[in-house]
């Protein structure tokens, strides 16, 4: 059995249906967590705006998750930091969905007031299970 994905009827529906409430894993599950990862580039290189930033941090998860031997469909919760005011969720989503190709997963999304540098505007990190 593979991570059962689930909105109880009994709660509202998650908000844009971009997400699920829950997910349970099975014992024999093999568990991938990543530290968070930010917009810097293979190079080092951080791109000055936030679209380039994320589309880093979604190309530094894809790596990590090949890796693994695991695919953005393995992916059972996310959770996505954003500076207050300099990142913007409208510009998120559709890289997000892109990347994902529609699957869904739990997810968190919390505004931060920084990161670990300045030039940082977003920062993720994923579980996986396969």
């Amino acid at each position: 059995m593979k991570a059962r994905f689930f909105n109880p009827k009994s709660i509202a529906v998650p908000t844009g249906n971009r997400y699920m409430h829950a997910v349970s894993l099975p014992a024999d599950a093999t568990i991938l967590m990543t530290s968070g990862q930010v917009g810097e580039r293979p190079d080092g290189t951080t791109p000055a705006d936030f679209a380039g930033q994320v589309e880093a941090v979604f190309h530094n998860l894809s790596e990590i998750l090949a890796e693994a031997q695991m695919a953005w469909s393995d992916v059972v919760k996310m959770q996505i930091y954003l500076v207050y005011g300099a990142a913007d969720i409208a510009l998120l989503r559709p890289i997000r969905d892109r990347v994902m190709a529609g699957h869904v997963c739990a997810s968190t999304l919390v505004y931060v007031p920084a990161l670990a540098k300045p030039d940082w505007q977003v920062e993720i990190e994923i579980t996986a299970v396969k």
